[in-house]
This record gives structure tokens, C-alpha cells and sequence, in this order.
């Protein structure tokens, strides 16, 4: 007969052995998930007794059951048969896949078995309930499981995007996001739709983001790499990064984006430009020149060479005293046609320009938008309070996509069929915006949250999309609150001697001559596997066409396979080789890998079964590999184009 926990308040002096055990066991668990979710740890450690369930457990420590108080709604009819069974089903679906994704703690005593499978990489949990997660902590030592992160608990009410963007990115939890499915771990969770629905949705759109975020045209990351490494002169020359992120001169930080909505709110900026620190796009700079509102900063992150455009439609005695923070990867007409203030020239946090370790002239740039630059540059440079005005992310309700005096004109962006609706400023209604725009929105609401601790995001915009995680306010109000008393003072930079930035450079072209170096050896081992492979395709279609599918040679592909995982591995064990060449091949690699990734998982019951996978992934691995070896040889090309073209007469 099962064995019913009282609920209890549990006091010093009154505790026997068995409860000192319970306690120790929700202690440890308690201080691993400090170390990784304190929000979490702080809200359980805040219950002293559970009072909306109870617990049953029988005599195997593994026979627990428990009962919602008010319904009577019971989990389990027999918990360890129905937990063995769920298990089973689990294993025989999900056996392969390293990531599994539930709705549900249960008694815990199946994320247990799973989290101990040598098979998975990671089991997430999102629990609707913080009661289920104290009663769980201490029935059953989870500790070992959670500090190594191969158990992630998440409460669903604190659950957003910011956080499943996280998991996501999460070591290689991206290259599964097409097996990716949500599990219910038991039909009493079924009751909390609006909750499962939510935690779906966000961990979906995190996928997409990510996945899109890889980017589909290898181009475009040339493009980057060429300029980059073109730029390093010009960026040695420069204000390093180091100097100019502590020359804070307020406490608030305006972020000025082209938005339809920004020339409203002209008027109240140009009042209290004197005594705020105005962060410009580079798109608005033009329309701030027109109007006499001088910018502390301006952020350019485009690579293409029409940004330059913003910069040649501004009055070169209008950039005086300004700082102009760009981004290595620019075109150099972009660097030549800023004519006066002080460039830092920053590279955006790729692996590739990591690899270079100039880390003085600083990292900006994890989105996609010169606006996404500027808030990340205001919580680096550690304002309190970041107000962002023109940043509306979608169309105007006359259809506009910009301000009025935009340098390409108001309507620059046509409405497209494949545009999509968000949820607008205020809450009430949606609004339309492109996919584009949608991306400058996720990376705003990640980074709003992750900096909330440090740096209040406030979208004082009264327009467009409504920005998560940050505080609606008028921007009336903002000025209001403004303090009027004393003004500004201006920033003043000092660039690096001419020998400092010899050794920079020195430093870069060392570095460059590595890269080559690395991806000669990288590419002469991809194109000697893809030789083999493809040798191996001719034959197993040949066989295919004459129906000898039994005449194939699985010895000798086994030995095809550990060629390939050879090649394969060194994206995990040849940090040189991810570090430079990971940005340029992710576009086609990643999307590949997300289709291998449903090969990798499925779980064959039968020897045919598994003889069909082993084809099915060399077939697959002919093209991965070329285009691998293909990729490494147009960064090379790249690299030693740019480098015999290096910027030496910017200043």
C-alpha cells in the first residue's frame, strides 16, 4: 500500500532521518540550479511546503505519485509500469535524437532515465507548475544532471523567446531543429493549452531565427571577409575600441533609428540633445543634419557600398566631433567618405575575426541592423537607461517603411506578399512588417532581456511593432524626466601610435598566413574523401539501376563512414579550422546538416533498415562535401585578394 507524504512545514530541532535525506537531496539540487537559473532557484527555495498537490510514494523510492488537491486528478494509474512504458515509447522514437524537448516534469523519475541516457545531449523541461518542480527537487537527486546541463528546468511562466533562442543555441541543438517536436509527458498536462501553445510557439521562432540566421547566400559572408580583411589597416590607424567604451558623458542613451515615426518626435529631441547621448543609425544621419541635432555617435554595420550614401549626404563639417563606430566588414567607400570626427572601426563577434585576437578594437555587432548595433553599444558602454525613437520595424499606416527625409525615400520598402503581422506598439492590434524587420525585432527583444539586469530598454517610438522586454513610454515623458540641469560634455579620443598599430598589423598578417595554412590542410582532406565518396555513389546507382542492391560491398562502406566522420570531426576538434572557416560554409553546411540531422536520428528496427541509413548517409555526404571543399577555396581566394589590396590610404 502506497505510503502518503504529509505535507509538512519541516523544523530544525523535529526532523528524522529520512527527512534529513529529502533536505539534503532538494539542497543539492537547489545549488545546481543556482548556478544556472538563480530566477528559478530563488522562486522554488521560496516554497516551504507543497498545498496544491500531494504526494504518494510507495516502498521503491521510484513509486511516486501525485494528486491535484482540488480536481483529485491523479498522474499515474501505476507509476513505475506507466513510467517504464512512456520510457520505452520514448526510446524507440526518440532514442537517436540528442535533444528532447517536454511539457511536464511528472514525478521526475523519467527525466531521470533519460537524462542519464548517454544518447541525449540535453532533456528540457518546462513545467507550468513551481510547486511540481519543489515536490520533484526533493523526492529525486537531479544535482549532477542539472550542473551539467543535461537537464534543463524552466518554469513556463518565465518562459520567452530570449531564453529559447538560448537553447537553441545551445552547442548543437540548431543543427536538430527539424526533429524537433514538443512532447507531453502526461495527459494531465493538457489542461494548460494557452501555456504548451506559448513555450511552442517561442522555441519555433527561435529555430527559424537561428536557422535563418545562418544566413543562405555564401556571398554576402565573402563579401564580409574580403572587406574585413581589407579594412585591417585602416582599423589598426583608428581609435581602438578599448579607448572609446568607457567615454560614457550621460547617463541615457537615445537610439535614433528612420522609422516612419521619427519625425514626430524631431522636435523633443533637438530640446534635450544637450543633456542625453544620442546614438544615431547611420540612416538617420542625414535627416539629423537637416535639422540641426548633432549625434554623440553614429553606427554603421551594412556592408554594401550605397551606406556610404548616409555619410556623402551629410555636410562633412556636420561629422565634426562625432564618433563614428563601424564595422570592420564595410565597404571601404563607407570608411572614405567619413571625412571628419573619429572612427572605431570594431569587428562584429564572427569566429573569423576572433581568430585574429585583436580584441583592443573590440567586438559590436551580434544582430543584424545598425539599430541592433547601437543598443548592444549602449549596454557595452554601461548607460542605465536606453530609449530608442524611430524604431518602429514595420510599415506606417499610410504604408511608409521610412521617415520622411530618408536618404532612399520614404517608401523604400515595397509591402511583399510573404510580409507578416506582429503585434503593434500598445498591445492592441497588429501590424504589418517583413521578415527582414521581424529578424531586427528578435535580436532586439533578446538583447533587451539579457541586458535587463544592467540597462533598462525603453521604446519611446509610439509606433510600429512592439519591441518585447522593453517598457513602453512616451517619449513626452522621457524628456520630461530629463535632467536640464547641466549639459553634456563632448567625447574625446586619442588614436594608437604609429607603433602600436605596426604591431597590429604585424599581429593580423601573421594570422592571415595561418588561415591559408589551414585551410590548405582542410580542404586537401575534404576533397580526398569526396573523391572516394563519389566513386562509391556511381557504384551504388549503377547497382540501383540494375536492381543488385544485394551485391553491395557493406564492409568497405563502413570504411567510407569513418572517412566522413574523420572529415566531419574536425568541426569539433579543429577549433583553427571552425574559427576561420565556419562563417563562410554555415549558410549551405548548416541547411545540409539539418536534413542529415533526420537521417542521423531515425531508429531502424531491422539490419535492411539500417543498410538503407547507412547508404541514405554516404549518398547525402557526396555534395556536403563538396561543398565544403568548395567553400574553403573561395574564402581562400577571397582572403588573398583582399590581403594584396589592403586599405593603406585610409586614415
Amino acid at each position: 500500500m502506497a505510503k502518503r507524504v504529509e505535507k509538512k512545514k519541516r523544523k530544525e530541532n523535529k526532523r528524522d532521518r529520512k527527512a534529513t535525506i529529502e533536505q539534503s537531496t532538494f539542497e543539492k539540487n537547489l545549488s545546481a540550479l543556482l548556478g544556472v537559473n538563480p530566477l528559478l532557484a530563488a522562486k522554488v527555495l521560496d516554497l516551504k511546503e507543497n498545498v496544491k498537490f500531494e504526494v504518494f510514494q510507495g516502498k521503491d523510492p521510484v513509486d511516486i505519485n501525485i494528486v491535484e488537491i482540488e480536481t483529485g486528478a491523479i498522474f499515474y494509474k501505476q507509476p513505475i509500469e506507466d513510467v517504464l512504458k512512456q520510457y520505452q515509447n520514448i526510446e524507440d522514437t526518440h532514442a537517436l535524437n540528442p535533444y528532447l524537448y517536454f511539457f511536464g516534469f511528472g514525478n521526475g523519475v523519467l527525466m531521470k532515465m533519460l537524462a542519464n541516457s548517454e544518447q541525449h545531449t540535453r532533456v528540457t523541461i518546462l513545467e507550468p507548475e513551481i510547486e511540481i518542480i519543489y515536490i520533484v527537487f526533493n523526492l529525486i537527486d537531479f544535482s549532477k544532471e542539472i550542473a551539467n546541463k543535461k537537464l534543463e528546468v524552466l518554469y513556463t511562466a518565465d518562459f520567452n523567446f530570449a531564453i529559447a533562442d538560448t537553447l537553441i543555441n545551445f552547442k548543437d541543438a540548431k543543427i536538430y531543429g527539424r526533429t524537433y517536436s514538443m512532447e507531453l509527458v502526461l495527459d494531465f498536462y493538457a489542461k494548460y493549452k494557452d501555456d504548451i501553445l506559448k513555450v511552442n510557439a517561442d522555441l519555433l521562432k527561435a529555430i527559424n531565427h537561428v536557422i535563418v540566421g545562418h544566413g543562405n547566400d555564401a556571398v554576402d559572408s565573402l563579401v564580409g571577409i574580403e572587406h574585413h580583411t581589407k579594412n585591417i589597416p585602416v582599423m589598426c590607424k583608428n581609435v581602438k575600441f578599448k579607448d572609446f567604451v568607457h567615454k560614457r558623458n550621460t547617463e541615457t542613451a537615445i537610439v535614433v533609428s528612420t522609422g516612419p515615426s521619427l519625425a514626430k518626435q524631431l522636435p523633443l529631441l533637438k530640446e534635450i540633445a544637450p543633456y542625453v547621448t544620442l546614438i544615431s543609425v547611420d540612416a538617420s544621419l542625414p535627416i539629423l543634419a537637416k535639422h540641426a541635432i548633432k549625434p554623440d555617435i553614429v553606427t554603421s554595420i551594412e556592408r554594401v557600398e550605397l551606406t556610404a550614401k548616409f555619410f556623402e549626404n551629410t555636410p562633412e563639417e556636420f561629422q565634426e566631433d562625432i564618433v563614428f563606430v563601424c564595422a570592420s566588414l564595410q565597404h571601404e567607400k563607407v570608411l572614405k567618405s567619413i571625412k571628419r570626427g573619429q572612427k572605431v572601426i570594431t569587428m562584429r563577434p564572427f569566429r573569423y575575426s576572433r581568430f585574429f585576437e585583436m580584441d583592443d578594437y573590440g567586438y559590436v555587432g551580434l544582430g543584424m541592423s545598425s539599430a541592433n548595433m547601437a543598443h548592444e553599444l549602449a549596454y557595452l558602454m554601461g548607460f542605465s537607461s536606453c530609449v530608442l525613437i524611430g524604431q518602429d520595424l514595420a510599415y506606417g499606416k499610410d504604408g511608409k517603411s521610412h521617415s520622411s527625409g530618408h536618404t532612399f525615400g520614404e517608401d523604400e520598402v515595397k509591402h511583399k506578399e510573404d510580409d507578416e503581422l506582429v503585434l503593434a506598439y500598445g498591445g492592441d492590434e497588429q501590424i504589418r512588417t517583413t521578415k527582414i524587420w521581424k529578424m531586427f525585432l528578435n535580436f532586439f527583444e533578446k538583447t533587451s532581456f539579457e541586458a535587463r539586469e544592467k540597462m533598462k530598454t525603453i521604446n519611446s517610438t509610439e509606433g510600429g511593432a512592439r519591441i518585447g522586454n522593453t517598457l513602453e513610454i512616451s517619449f513626452q515623458d522621457i524628456c520630461d524626466n530629463i535632467d536640464k540641469s547641466r549639459t553634456k560634455p563632448s567625447i574625446k579620443l586619442e588614436k594608437p601610435t604609429k607603433e602600436q598599430s605596426d604591431e597590429a598589423f604585424k599581429q593580423a598578417n601573421e594570422k592571415i598566413d595561418l588561415m591559408l595554412e589551414v585551410g590548405d590542410r582542410v580542404k586537401s582532406k575534404a576533397e580526398e574523401v569526396f573523391v572516394t565518396v563519389a566513386d562509391v555513389c556511381v557504384e551504388l546507382e549503377k547497382l540501383n539501376a540494375e536492381q543488385k542492391l544485394d551485391s553491395i560491398d557493406f564492409e568497405k562502406l563502413t570504411k567510407i563512414l569513418d572517412d566522413i566522420d574523420e572529415v566531419k570531426a574536425l568541426f569539433e576538434n579543429d577549433l583553427d579550422f571552425v574559427n576561420i572557416y565556419f562563417y563562410t560554409i554555415q549558410s549551405y553546411i548548416v541547411h545540409q546538416e539539418l536534413e542529415l540531422a533526420k537521417i542521423r536520428v531515425s531508429n531502424p528496427k531491422d539490419e535492411m533498415g539500417r543498410k538503407v541509413k547507412m547508404v541514405d548517409w554516404i549518398m547525402k555526404h557526396k555534395y556536403w562535401l563538396f561543398s565544403l571543399a568548395g567553400g574553403i577555396s573561395a574564402q581562400m581566394d577571397v582572403i588573398k585578394r583582399a590581403r594584396d589590396a589592403m586599405l593603406f590610404d585610409v586614415e
